[in-house]
């Protein structure tokens, strides 16, 4: 229940204050408040842990593009190395085949080539000549052929088809001479490899 206003007293008007007469607050002592001080140190606090929190994720991405790098320089090395490895089996191949196609074109080329393997032959005994057929056939009865045969060597003809066209295996009792062409190829590609 609500009390009924006294009759009796008299009601005023509410009037506001004399702002003139009202007291000034107390002068500000210097420095910070608290709360300024507090707001400080946590912006500060909240600086430094983004600055410590920004040195660490740039480490590690610096750590993370050295390793890229370093994977990067592996990879350039390995494809330099096979594409060189590649230009040279190229290059043997096509010196292959060029040699090839001299051989076939002019069997003087493989006489002259049997003919410096039985310059090497032992000085007596027996040795084996192996060559292509086709190249056994072609130089046999060549005059170079026959002025190269040393006089006390005892020389045997093999037709040996496992022998590429242009060279030719020369078998001594003590010593070979290998004069095959896939030989003398595959030497000069191990040559640019270790090189």
């Amino acid at each position: 229940m609500t009390r009924s206003p006294d009759p009796t007293r008299p009601v005023t008007a509410w009037q506001p204050p004399d702002l003139r007469t009202v007291a000034a607050t107390a002068p500000r002592a210097s420095g910070p408040t608290a709360e300024e001080a507090a707001y400080r140190r946590g912006w500060e606090e909240g600086r430094e842990a983004l600055r410590l929190d920004d040195e660490a994720s740039l480490a590690t991405r610096l750590e993370a593009l050295a390793a890229v790098e370093r994977s990067l320089g592996e990879a350039a090395a390995l494809l330099q190395s096979q594409f060189t490895q590649s230009v040279h089996a190229l290059a043997i191949g096509i010196a292959r085949h060029v040699v090839g196609v001299e051989f076939e074109a002019d069997p003087q080329l493989v006489a002259t080539l049997v003919a410096r393997a039985l310059a090497m032959a032992p000085l007596a005994g027996p040795v084996t000549l192996r060559l292509h057929p086709d190249d056994l056939e072609a130089i046999r009865d060549l005059p170079l052929i026959r002025d190269a045969r040393p006089g006390t060597v005892e020389l045997r003809w093999a037709a040996d088809s496992s022998i590429i066209r242009g060279g030719c295996v020369l078998e001594g009792p003590t010593s070979v001479v290998d004069g095959r062409i896939d030989r003398i190829m595959l030497d000069i590609y191990e040559r640019l490899a270790n090189d």
